[in-house]
């Protein structure tokens, strides 16, 4: 008997089955090999995966190579060199605190610093050898406020907002002449005047402190009353302004000397914000957590100033600390300034000063030979040797030259070997310099000439002839 045919409805059914089971085998096909694959990756994850004591291996020879190896990889990473980075780890062990995998950890420990490392003040004494500072006996330092941009929660942004338009917390700090913050209180709203800052920090039970018969230096922005010492306004001020015009007036020089002695708050700004780059765009933490950071870099920048003979971010050394701070007596009671009041008496002071320092400055002569020196050759061989060690050393030595103020530390190199050398680095080592190279230069350039030597023993210039 003949099988029945098979009809159209079961032709499509057989198709329809045989791409079902190849759909189907397709599709382990590719599972399997996924499956595979994954199982490669995860074997290789497993092998990356370090073990805890690999981990500390890890941390230990990257610690090894910042503290051990040169100090020029240390200053790259932490913005400090080895020696002050030792301090801060002992400072911090020492009140019971270790540095933690976590950034807040470690936050709060510097934030415990503060009694330590923020500078006492002392005031400018009679035997001021600065010529900025000593014409202001009883001056404390500087003070100024400056914006650093944060990030608030959205409905505060509009009282963080400065008349320049950015979202800024407005930042008092006060410095003594060795660029080192006294007092620092970062959180004011960026819409806020700074004269209302200040008033809030010498309010607050731990702010500011203002020894009666002391005082600071402040711009014309502040309130010119006791303990705050301001310039004359609609006078000259600037130290540009001054160039190539001298002081006609007791106001127009004490706001000269005034101008070059609060310049330091300015430096010190920008060598906070120059060194720590978190200081430059406002992060992603809590308003709260983003003033710590603030108040943190503050006391870093401190450390680093007391403890680092050479800032290589710093454009204008200043002399290094002579001595350790000295502890005060804590039971000393001491009246201090609690209020801001203009008064006849702060503006008969500041005039009086103004007028004694115009009585007493000693007029600087410009001109050529107006300020000649006489070197000895111990002092040239002196000066020498200081040049070819700096030009050696990779904190002062850069493609273009040296860095800014390389002749303060000229001197400083030059009076360890003569303590008695009485040259300033401008204009008498400068003046020095630019006459070594016109008589020196035209010599090393012929030097590089093919064919020509120096003779050291019998100072001859050899040039050979084809």
């Amino acid at each position: 008997m003949a099988p029945p045919p098979i009809t159209e409805q079961q032709r499509k059914l057989k198709k329809l089955l045989l791409v079902q089971q190849t759909t189907n085998n397709i599709l382990i096909f590719l599972f399997a090999q996924s499956y595979v694959i994954m199982c490669s990756y995860i074997r290789e994850r497993i092998r990356d995966i370090k073990t805890k004591e690999e981990k500390i291996i890890s941390r230990t020879i990257w610690m090894a190579r910042l503290t051990i190896e040169c100090d020029a990889a240390c200053i790259s990473e932490l913005r400090m060199d080895r020696a002050t980075f030792i301090v801060l780890c002992d400072m911090v062990r020492d009140i019971g605190e270790t540095v933690s995998r976590q950034f807040h950890s470690v936050l709060h420990a510097i934030l415990k610093l503060h009694p330590i490392l923020l500078k006492k003040p002392e005031p400018i004494s009679q035997d001021c050898r600065d010529e900025r500072w000593k014409c202001f006996q009883g001056c404390l330092g500087a003070l100024d406020g400056t914006l650093i941009k944060v990030t608030p929660p959205n409905e505060n942004k509009s009282r963080y907002r400065t008349r320049k338009g950015c979202i800024s917390t407005n930042v008092l700090g006060v410095c003594c002449p060795k660029m080192q913050f006294i007092y620092v209180l970062p959180g004011w709203e960026g819409s806020a005047h700074d004269g209302r800052v200040l008033r809030d920090a010498i309010s607050r039970p731990n702010g500011l402190r203002v020894p009666l018969g002391c005082y600071y230096l402040t711009d014309s922005g502040y309130c010119n009353a006791k303990g705050f010492l301001v310039p004359y306004r609609g006078q000259r001020y600037h130290l540009k302004e001054f160039d190539g015009h001298r002081p006609e007036t007791p106001e127009e020089y004490f706001n000269m000397k005034h101008s070059k002695a609060r310049n330091v708050i300015e430096r010190c700004f920008g060598l906070l914000k120059g060194r720590w780059k978190i200081l430059a765009s406002p992060s992603f933490f809590t308003i709260q957590i983003q003033v710590r950071i603030i108040m943190a870099c503050c006391l870093l920048h401190n450390l680093i100033r007391k403890y680092m003979s050479v800032d290589p971010q710093e454009s204008i050394i200043e002399e290094e600390e002579e001595n350790n701070d000295e502890e005060s007596d804590d039971d000393e009671e001491v009246e201090h300034i609690t209020q801001i009041n203009p008064s006849n008496e702060w503006l008969e002071f500041r005039n009086n000063m103004a007028t004694n320092m115009m009585s007493t400055s000693t007029p600087v002569y410009r001109g050529r030979g107006k300020n000649k020196q006489f070197w000895t050759e111990d002092e040239v061989d002196a000066l020498i040797d200081a040049l070819q060690e700096l030009a050696c050393d990779p904190l002062w030595k850069v493609d273009s030259g040296f860095k800014n103020n390389y002749m303060g530390q000229l001197r400083k190199m030059i009076m360890r070997k003569i303590p008695d050398f009485n040259k300033e680095a401008t204009p008498h080592i400068e003046s020095k310099i630019k006459n070594l190279k016109g008589k020196y230069n035209p010599i090393a350039e012929m030097c590089m000439q093919s064919g020509c030597q120096w003779d050291e023993e019998g100072a001859v210039l050899f040039i050979g002839l084809n």
